[in-house]
């Protein structure tokens, strides 16, 4: 990155009652109004902790054994149903650490007397590109690279052959093939899969984000990195603002906006009708005015994130069994169907490479 990296303290906030929560919101009980602050720190002193194990242990299950009635009530439960738009309960909860702290109940205690100065979970201290957004980071990568085809859109593999078919007629052979596609896609174009690994890819879930960001005239319209919603009334669960991880994200004098929105990818959504329900709630909290926005760009996103299942476990491990033994390596965060952060995907990447090293030389 050349010294184009500058180190953040994360703010992230949470809304809910009428009034912004620092997150994470069990540690940061103080800022809640003192009924629900009662119900959070009593649901937590009554909790049942034992947990015989933690295999096929639902996510709802781990949240109350975890953090009682209280938090489960008021943050939790809300949060996840608005996130995932799945059932918690078939939900495993095997990719909560590092994502959800858990608090020793000195800790929570602190918390509900008085502003928490730690920063709790995975990225309260993290690192982003000063100029160029976090496409820099892969141009870091990609500038050390030869033979990169871009716009070559993969349409067939031949399991027999070891050949891939490309949209624009670009053919293929290899030895070994790495995946970072949507594992479901890339099942749906292997020729002579066996009907089994077809049947249970059919099982996999996952959600889909309509992601929608705004351009707006008006300067630093929001000092937080990130905002949670887990109350119904708002459409989003989370906006953030790409101004505060860099000034040189947006023109000077303005602001802008990304915002995200649930939905299984079963259900057909009307984007317009979204997008006005969007500018209409940022309205609504105060964010920003209607007739400040420049800009207005929309992401669909089919494949926002893979839902963990209580069998995905077994799942996956039939399918990359499959795949393996046929050369071909399905990692990263779709590839590898799993809940995975960007510096997780560029360490399975290079695990994978030094393994396919050591097989083929």
């Amino acid at each position: 990155m050349k010294g184009n990296l500058k180190q953040q303290r994360r703010d992230a906030q949470i809304f809910c009652f009428n009034r912004f929560i620092p997150y994470p919101f069990q540690a940061n009980l103080w800022a809640l109004p003192f009924r629900i602050l009662s119900d959070c720190i009593l649901g937590f002193l009554k909790r049942d902790e034992v947990l015989l194990s933690r295999d096929n242990i639902s996510f709802l299950k781990w949240i109350y054994k975890t953090f009682g009635e209280g938090i489960a009530k008021h943050f939790l439960i809300p949060y996840n149903q608005k996130f995932w738009c799945f059932p918690l309960e078939k939900i495993d909860c095997d990719w909560v650490n590092p994502y959800i702290p858990v608090l020793s109940t000195e800790d929570l205690i602190g918390g509900a007397i008085k502003k928490n100065r730690s920063y709790l979970g995975y990225n309260g201290i993290f690192w982003y590109p000063l100029k160029g957004g976090i496409e820099s980071l892969v141009s870091a990568f990609t500038s050390q690279l030869k033979n990169i085809y871009t716009f070559s859109e993969a349409i067939k593999i031949e399991l027999e052959n070891k050949r891939i078919y490309f949209k624009n007629g670009m053919v293929r052979e290899y030895d070994c093939l790495i995946s970072t596609i949507p594992l479901v896609e890339l099942i749906n174009m292997l020729e002579g899969v066996d009907s089994k690994i077809i049947l249970l890819s059919r099982k996999l879930k996952w959600v889909s984000i309509f992601n929608l960001n705004l351009g707006v005239n008006k300067e630093s319209i929001c000092k937080h990195h990130w905002i949670y919603f887990p109350e119904k009334k708002y459409i989003f669960f989370r906006i953030g603002f790409f101004h505060n991880f860099s000034s040189y994200m947006v023109p000077k004098g303005m602001s802008s906006i990304y915002t995200e929105v649930s939905y299984l990818p079963s259900i057909k959504i009307d984007e317009e009708k979204i997008t006005k329900c969007i500018i209409n709630d940022l309205e609504k909290i105060g964010i920003v005015n209607k007739k400040d926005i420049l800009v207005k760009d929309i992401n669909n996103i089919k494949y926002g994130y893979i839902i963990p299942t209580l069998n995905h476990k077994e799942i996956l491990r039939r399918i990359f069994r499959f795949l393996n033994f046929h050369g071909i390596y399905s990692i990263g965060r779709y590839g590898g169907w799993r809940y995975a952060t960007m510096e997780d995907c560029i360490l399975e990447g290079k695990l994978t490479a030094e393994k396919i090293m050591s097989k083929y030389g």
